[in-house]
Order: C-alpha cells, then structure tokens, then sequence
C-alpha cells in the first residue's frame, strides 16, 4: 500500500485552536469579503440551488437547548457555538427557547423541537450513543441519546458538513469559509448544507486509546469519540467528566479469579490448581464445588451495589499454569483436547456464575478472557447470553492484517476470534498497537489497521482497547496513531489510507509529502520482513534498518524545509525522532557497532546527540514500558564510550 494515492487535497487557509487569537482579524476581513460577495451574486445563480442552509448566512439563527438539559448537552450547544464561529465568524446566540418558527438549531430534546416541524426527530429512541441530525431550510436539528449522542452528533456534524477535524488536543482544522473557499462537484459553495437526514449507531460501544495524550484530556476524547479513558491521568472533578459525556460502562476484564477467594492456600490448597502433581497458588481449580459456590454466592450477594451494565470479572490470573486435576482434566478433553487448556474450565465457570446473576439482576454483565491459557475457545460450549469475552490479539503478529495467507499467525489468530464470535454475542478486543521494547520505532500497523479493526467488529466486537504507550509522553507519531484508531473504531467503514492522508497533510502541511514517503518505506519495509512477531518483537523482526533510518532524516530535513509555521516545524522534528533513533540501530540497545571506522564512531555519537535533544526538547518520556529515557541514554553512553559527565 502506498501512501501517495488518494491524497486528501488540503483546504485552505487553516485556522489551528491553539492560533484563535492571531486569527481574529484575519476572520473578520474575510468575513467581510464573503457577505460582500454573496449579497452581490446574481439571482439566477441561486436558481437552480438544492435546498439547504449557506453556513456563511447563519446570522439570526440561534441555538437551542432545553434549560434541564443534561451537562454534555449544554456543552454540546456550546461546543457548536464555538467551531461555527470559528468557520464562519458569526457567534450564534444560545437560548433555551425558540423565539421563532425558523432559524433554529435545535441541540437536543426540548420543548421548542417538539413543537416544531422537525418534531419527528423525536419519535424514535436512541441508545446512549446513538445521533442523528436533520438540516432543513427553515430549521435543523441535533439530538441523540444519553448520555453522548447528542455530543457526538455536533462532532458529526462539525466533522461531516462543516469540514472541521480534531486531530490533536492543541490542533483543530477549522475551514475559514470565505470567497476563496472550494467549491462541490456540482459548484455549490462549500460552506453550502444540503438537506439531510442522517443517523449513525457506532459499532463499537466502548472505544479506548491507550496513549497518554488521549488519557489525560477527556474534551479531546470526545471530540474523537474515544468514551473510556484513565481517571488518574486527569484532574477533572464530576461536573466536568460529565460534560464530555462520562465514561462507556463496562470497560475492560481482568485477571481476578484468585481475588473471589477469601480462603488462603495454606487452608484450602484443594482450592487452587493441580499442576505437574502439585497444588500451585498461581490459578484456582475451577471445577471445585466449592470454588464455584463460594464466587457465586460472592457476586450474587453484591449484585445490588452495580448500576445496570456493570461488567463483573471472573477471568484466570495472568500465568502459564492451569489445573490439571482430573475434573478439569476431562472437561477440557470433552470440549476440545489440551488444545484449549484452561478455557473450557474457566467458561463453565463463567457460565454457572452468569446463569445465577441472570435471575436476580439480567442487566449484569459476567467477563472473562480469551488470552494465553484461555485464547482458544472451546469446543462444544456457549456462552451465557450475559457473558462478555475479552479476547486480547496479544499473541498476533503486530505488522500484518487479519486473515491473510501470507501470515500463518494472524490466520490462527482470526480462526480464534470466528470461533469465539461463533459462540458469544459480546466480545470485546484488547488489541495491541505498541511495541514494548521500543516505543521510538516508527508504527509498524499502519498497513493492517484497517483489516484488523474490520475483523474484529464482524466477529461480535462491541468494544475494543487500543494498547498505546499508556504513560510514555510524546511517542513520535502517537498523534496520528490516535487521530487514525480513533475514526476507524468510530466507523470502520472509513479507508485507513484516506484517514491517514488527512492527517498527515493537515498537521505537517507541505512538508507532508516528505513524511508520506518515509512512511511508505516503513511500510514497504515491514511488509517484506520474514518474521512474524508480537508487540515485543526487536526492530529486526519488523524489517527495520539503520538506513532506513537514514533515508527517513533526509526526508524529515526536506519536510522541515518545507514548513510554512513554526508549529509546523514543531510536529515534524517530533516526528524525526524515529528517524534519529532508526539511524542508531542496535546501538539503541546498548550494543557497540562491529569495528567502527572514526569517522562512523563520530556519526554514531552526532545521531545519539541528536536523538536524546530532540527527545528533551519533546519530553518524551519513555521508550519502552516502564523504561525511562535515561535508560536508553546509558545504554548508548556504553554503546558508544561516552563518559557520564560528556554531553549527550
């Protein structure tokens, strides 16, 4: 795949959230330009116009939204207030009632859309994400459910008729729509809104990414529509959480059989697993009845304390041991061999739990995992209509897509999740997207993102965890990875070389094509290496080199060349980081070059000065998990003889 084709033309001039106040005046001059224009073209050039509403002419239009809205929705009319008055300069006023029959976007339920023309709207029900809105000429409404769709819907909106994009938390696309703006196929005035209705259920009930860019800035999550993210990365109180719309119920399974327990080994060593002749703390023994009665009775006993659609956890620890007791033994041999090891075991469990729950509290949720031990689903077994399986592609190769002949891995892999699509309703995907060990390499998936993404919504995938870098700050091309991930959870039906495309010529602008290229090596590179490894895989494994790392600095410098703002600038030189750290090879991992000339040993040095700047300078913090920057400084400092005391 090559990045070249389908290239997003850029629409111009931009205005970024971070540059508002330098761009007023530039606004209000072609403002005046465009209403001039408009009050003087011809008649007949409207004659033959489709119906709809011209952005630019919104003035005496208004917001409304109902007084006992809900905090998203209040922050929704808000939000529409804001990127409108960006686009076009007219501030629309906000009221809770409409003053008249027409010129009204209504933002949600309220007494005001009900009695109107597009009452219709709300006629149907919708889920929590659920949205649809409908432009008319006289009037247009947002509405969806609680407690985001009807934020979600101005996102959609904004995104969809206005043109704006949220690609990072301190970078918005905004189109100025002024005279200069593009126009349609069929000459309309971009800024023109045909009449539509258009409604939209995501695929995906819980969409989580993994970076730390996501986590920590819940607004920018929703301007993505990312509905989980880590309450420890952020410092807002419950009104504001609310505001963007809280988080997705449910979330993500984890290990916690064990914690069911209150008995310790030392008593009841029967409770845990057989393994090799010898009771091991490392798992229970999930066929015992009394490990079966006593997690029951446990979480039938706080059923009352969940809200509706809480997810209970009841899922094997995170070890290779399982118990091979006779019981388990025999159950896993009825329902698929050794193959499945604990599984079959574990799901029976499951099953016996959630039918209980069932009775007292249906709404209930009971999960457990398809990873490791448990990854191949059993044979001759259903799960329970309230269980939830969180399978994780943990073991997958990390570079190639889903159900490809050429990939003997994710053929296994894409086996696994037919099969446990084939007998579970909801199944949630713990996808990895990073490489542990080293966080500075360039992406490796962005061929396969696409494919893999599809193939976990039509095998049952209600929800889907992006694993990022977590806490690792300023990974290079983090940013486009969230931007990426984020529209194709939304809606996998987008092309992932088209999102793609987007971001990269909107955020680094003409030095886009320079990038472009060096993506389209890695790929290029990835694509054609023989080896087949996960997310801990060493920059080898996904066909990387030192001079691919070099090709990628060149590029980089000719991208900065190309820069038409020092912000623009800014994003590329974080970018280059991978370039620089690419270049360096496995001096990265602490290993000396093979003979080094002087003249090569002085090249290593300037790369390695280079790399750790540019890291400063972007507070990167990791480059790999756990491992803090320092770590690779000292490791290239030995690497390469650089005393303590010199200069990196």
């Amino acid at each position: 795949m090559s990045f070249r084709r389908k290239r997003i033309p850029q629409m111009r001039p931009e205005s970024h959230a971070g540059d508002a106040h330098h761009e007023m005046m530039c606004q209000a001059l072609s403002l005046c330009v465009v209403h001039v224009f408009l009050l003087f073209l011809p008649t007949l050039a409207f004659a033959d116009r489709p119906a709809g509403v011209e952005l630019t002419r919104l003035d005496g239009w208004q917001i409304v939204v109902s007084d006992e809205a809900i905090p998203s929705e209040q922050y929704a009319a808000g939000e529409f207030q804001t990127w409108i008055k960006m686009a076009t300069g007219i501030k629309l006023p906000i009221v809770n009632d409409a003053k008249s029959a027409t010129q009204n976007i209504f933002i949600g339920d309220s007494p005001s859309l009900q009695s109107s023309q597009l009452a219709f709207v709300l006629e149907q029900d919708y889920g929590d994400e659920d949205l649809r809105f409908v432009i008319k000429r006289e009037n247009i409404a947002i509405v969806g459910g609680r407690p985001r769709g009807v934020l979600y819907a101005v996102y959609q909106f904004l995104e969809d008729i206005v043109g704006i994009r949220f690609l990072t938390a301190d970078h918005i696309h905004v189109p100025q729509f002024n005279s200069t703006q593009q126009t349609t196929a069929d000459g309309l005035l971009r800024s023109f809104a045909r009449e539509i209705d258009y409604t939209y259920r995501p695929p995906m009930e819980f969409r989580l990414a993994y970076y730390r860019e996501a986590l920590s800035a819940p607004y920018f999550s929703a301007r993505l529509r990312l509905n989980g993210w880590e309450r420890s990365m952020h410092k807002l109180d419950k009104n504001d959480i609310e505001r963007a719309g809280g988080h997705s119920r449910g979330g993500l399974i984890v290990h916690s059989i064990n914690g069911w327990l209150d008995q310790s080994f030392e008593d009841h060593p029967e409770y845990f697993a057989l393994w090799e002749g010898k009771r091991n703390r490392a798992n229970a023994c999930m066929t015992h009845p009394d490990v079966r009665r006593i997690i029951t009775e446990k979480i039938v006993g706080r059923t009352e304390r969940w809200s509706r659609g809480h997810v209970v956890h009841v899922a094997a620890e995170d070890s290779s041991i399982y118990c091979q007791c006779p019981t388990c033994q025999k159950m896993m041999e009825d329902h698929g061999s050794d193959k499945t090891k604990a599984a079959a075991p574990v799901l029976d469990l499951v099953n016996h739990v959630a039918r209980a729950v069932a009775e007292v509290r249906p709404d209930i949720k009971i999960g457990t995992l398809g990873y490791a031990i448990t990854r191949e689903p059993p044979k001759n077994m259903r799960a329970e209509p309230n269980v939830r399986v969180q399978y994780s592609t943990y073991h997958a190769c990390l570079r190639h897509g889903y159900g490809r002949a050429y990939c003997p891995k994710n053929l296994l892999v894409t086996r696994q999740l037919r099969e446990w699509a084939a007998i579970c309703d909801d199944v949630v995907y713990w996808h990895y997207m990073v490489n542990f060990r080293d966080y500075l390499l360039p992406p490796v998936n962005i061929e396969s993102l696409e494919s893999q993404i599809r193939a976990m919504v039509a095998n049952n995938g209600s929800s889907i965890f992006f694993q990022g870098p977590g806490g690792g700050r300023n990974v290079p091309f983090a940013d486009m990875m969230i931007y990426v991930i984020s529209r194709l959870a939304w809606n996998p039906e987008l092309n992932d070389t088209e999102v793609i495309n987007e971001f990269l010529d909107l955020h680094y602008g003409p030095g886009a094509e320079p990038i472009r290229e060096f993506l389209s090596l890695v790929a290029r590179d990835t694509r054609d290496a023989p080896e087949h490894d996960n997310c801990n895989g060493p920059m080898r494994a996904f066909g990387f080199t030192e001079e691919l790392g070099h090709q990628g600095i060149r590029l980089f410098k000719q991208a900065a060349r190309l820069a038409e703002s020092a912000n623009q600038q800014k994003r590329i030189e974080k970018a280059s980081i991978c370039a620089y750290r690419l270049a360096l090879g496995k001096v990265w991992y602490g290993h000396q070059p093979v003979n080094p000339s002087a003249k090569q040993l002085k090249m290593y040095q300037q790369l390695a000065r280079k790399t750790f700047q540019l890291a400063k300078k972007h507070d990167v913090s990791e480059h790999g998990e756990g491992w803090l920057m320092k770590g690779a400084e000292a490791n290239v400092r030995k690497a390469l003889g650089i005393a303590d005391g010199e200069a990196l």
